[in-house]
C-alpha cells in the first residue's frame, strides 16, 4: 500500500469532511424537529486566539433520545460583537444547508454580545 503525499491526504480529509457535512446536514433537515444550537466562545490561554464553537442538538425521529453534532469550530478573526457573532453562526447554518426557521433555541452564555446576537 502506497501512502499519499500531503496534496492527496489533504484532498481525501476535504473529501471526507464535505461528506460529513452533508450526512449532518440532511440528517438535521430531514428530523420532523426544531434544532437547539449551543454557542460558545473559547479562547486560547494568553488570548491570543479565539474560536466559536457550535453543536446542534435534535430528537430522534422516534423521540426517544436527543443527538448532538458538534458542527463547526470558527476561529474568530474579529472583534466579538454580536454581529459578527450571528453572521459567523449563520454562515455554519448554510455549510449544513439549514437556516434560522429549523432552529428551535440557541443557548449561549450570558455575555451580552451573546445575548445580542441571538434576540
Amino acid at each position: 500500500m502506497k501512502v499519499p503525499d500531503r496534496r492527496q491526504l489533504g484532498q481525501q480529509m476535504d473529501k471526507e469532511l464535505r461528506e460529513l457535512q452533508d450526512t449532518i446536514g440532511t440528517y438535521l433537515l430531514s428530523s420532523k424537529y426544531k434544532c437547539s444550537f449551543g454557542v460558545d466562545i473559547a479562547t486560547t490561554k494568553g488570548m491570543m486566539l479565539s474560536f466559536l464553537g457550535i453543536s446542534a442538538h435534535v430528537w430522534s425521529a422516534n423521540g426517544k433520545r436527543i443527538h448532538v453534532f458538534g458542527l463547526d469550530l470558527v476561529e474568530l478573526q474579529e472583534r466579538h460583537s454580536a454581529a459578527y457573532v450571528h453572521k459567523t453562526f449563520t454562515e455554519t447554518l448554510k455549510k449544513f444547508g439549514l437556516n434560522e426557521a429549523k432552529t428551535l433555541r440557541v443557548v449561549t452564555d450570558c455575555g451580552r454580545n451573546m445575548i445580542n446576537a441571538f434576540l
